[in-house]
């Protein structure tokens, strides 16, 4: 009887333990009363019930960090800036997350941590951000095309064209950046390792020889799949295939 009482018992936590949650509050507040476990179980259920937001990602990467799941916490964290680039607390603790990185794993691939110029740049504000910002100059740029019409010639005509010059110089680079962003956004797939040792062999089988061991959180570009293995290459060139479970896509 008392087994069955411990086995009810056992079976009862569980259950509890992955309850659904309905609100952000709920999952909030396991955070706050330092449950993390359920609280990240919590954040994962509002995410596979679709919900998207720089917030609960940001969160979730909080609630992984707490119980030293760090390929997990740099993963969210990254999610969350890809929403919004410009979330400071985001930003701040994925710099943290890859601190302890780099403290608790010492073997890293030279070069394989840092993005590629180009994809820093176009990746620096939000889409909707530099859509805006080129709307706004497209509106002065041709504004004061339309008014050289209404204006003599003099120091403020010359004043006008100099400044619609650089408008346009400036109208450009946001485009640049805007096709940047699509071609990134739409072409180039990026994935973070949630393991914390992934062995990236030479091809898409255990019995390939070994090419490197990759940490937690490092990014990397997703090149194709076969079966349960994704061929990726790190930002130094190096390639290879590890299994799709221990890849986070962005």
């Amino acid at each position: 009887m008392r087994l069955l009482f411990a086995i009810a018992l056992v079976a009862a936590t569980a259950t509890s333990a992955h309850a659904q949650v309905k609100t952000f509050g709920e999952a909030n507040e396991l955070y706050s009363r330092g449950e993390f476990e359920r609280a990240a179980i919590a954040y994962e259920q509002l995410v596979d019930r679709g919900i998207e937001s720089e917030s609960l990602y940001y969160n979730l990467g909080n609630a992984y960090f707490r119980v030293g799941r760090l390929g997990p916490a740099i993963y969210n964290y990254e999610r969350s800036l890809r929403l919004d680039p410009s979330f400071a607390d985001a930003d701040y603790n994925l710099a943290v997350a890859r601190e302890v990185v780099a403290e608790r794993f010492g073997s890293r691939l030279k070069a394989a941590e840092t993005d590629p110029v180009w994809v820093r740049m176009v990746s620096f504000w939000p889409t909707s951000r530099m859509t805006a910002v080129f709307l706004g100059l497209n509106i002065l740029f041709f504004g004061v095309l339309i008014g050289l019409r209404f204006v003599a010639e003099g120091l403020v005509r010359t004043a006008l064209i100099v400044t619609d010059v650089f408008v346009g110089f400036a109208l450009a680079a946001v485009l640049a950046l805007l096709i940047g962003s699509a071609v990134f956004l739409g072409q180039v797939k990026m994935g973070i390792v949630l393991d914390d040792q992934v062995v990236m062999r030479e091809g898409a089988n255990e019995r390939f020889a070994e090419r490197g061991l990759l940490h937690p959180g490092l990014r990397l570009r997703i090149e194709g799949s076969d079966g349960s293995w994704l061929r990726v290459e790190l930002s130094n060139g190096v390639d290879g295939w590890v299994p799709q479970s221990s890849i986070g896509r962005l």
